[in-house]
């Protein structure tokens, strides 16, 4: 049986507007009982935590998502799962969120005992120790409108296509 959070959740119906259209759309009742139902089945859940980017939202991810490891909601494998890899193929950013061959060797290292991010690598390049953020050698990752409306601003970019992402693919790699 899942648990159903209460925030979720007002009088036993689920509060979101998306979520409820979204327990309709495929059939299930709008309660909590069809919510756990959907969980139950894994048409419903937490695929991906991501943010926008960057050393300081990496530090948010892990003060927010190292609880959910502690709480057994997730092992550490899924969470590293869940704020690398996924985001990355949700993107269609093929040599982000691995470690291989070819990847960026974009690397967060964490004291996970306070979840505090001590080092961060980008490019296999030192950028942030203990808070302090130097030799930046990252980018901002646009599409190519972004690209167009940056080109003045000489901020180092990656253009990527979203056709390449599971935004068009879905879960499965199939159009939409």
């Amino acid at each position: 049986m899942y648990h159903v959070p209460k925030i979720l959740q007002k009088h036993g119906v689920p509060r979101s507007y998306v979520l409820r259209n979204a327990l309709r759309a495929k059939g299930y009742q709008v309660s909590k009982e069809g919510l756990e139902e959907a969980l139950r089945v894994k048409y419903a859940g937490v695929y991906a935590i991501s943010s926008d980017a960057g050393a300081i939202p990496r530090n948010c991810i892990l003060a927010h998502g190292l609880p959910l490891v502690r709480f057994c909601a997730l092992t550490l494998s899924e969470l590293v799962q869940k704020v690398s890899l996924t985001p990355s193929r949700m993107l269609g950013l093929k040599n982000k969120g691995h470690l291989s061959v070819g990847a960026d060797a974009d690397i967060t290292i964490f004291d996970p005992d306070n979840a505090k991010v001590v080092i961060v690598l980008i490019k296999g390049k030192a950028c942030m120790v203990s808070g302090i953020i130097f030799n930046n050698p990252g980018r901002l990752i646009v599409t190519e409108r972004g690209a167009n409306k940056l080109k003045k601003q000489e901020i180092p970019l990656e253009v990527i296509n979203l056709e390449d992402s599971l935004y068009f693919k879905g879960k499965r790699g199939e159009g939409k």
